[in-house]
């Protein structure tokens, strides 16, 4: 599926339109985890992807394969980032942790 990853500025104001707080700590806003395989092409822009205390930074022509760690997006840029994510589902490994590469 193509996802439209929006800026930190069109978050902020539609977290401001709704009546939400405004995070103070970004790296910690929106962290979930997925029972699943996830394979990510950036198709344009610029994206971080936040796992644990470890920022990936991630542009046009990058690939990223994840298999269920807790993690965020952050896109500290002023253009929205486009990206390509295909996900298949596992079975939860039943421990903490994950894998990225």
């Amino acid at each position: 599926m193509k996802i439209r990853m929006p800026t930190k500025a069109e978050m902020i104001a539609d977290l401001k339109q709704t009546g939400e707080n405004i995070p103070q700590d970004w790296h910690k806003f929106n962290l979930h985890r997925t029972d699943s395989i996830d394979y990510i092409y950036i198709l344009s822009g610029h994206i971080s992807c936040i796992i644990g205390n470890k920022r990936i930074e991630l542009s046009q022509g990058d690939f990223l394969t994840q298999i269920g760690p807790e993690h965020t997006w952050i896109n500290d840029n002023d253009q929205p980032c486009y990206i390509f994510c295909v996900m298949m589902g596992i079975q939860p490994a039943g421990t903490p942790g994950a894998t990225c590469f």
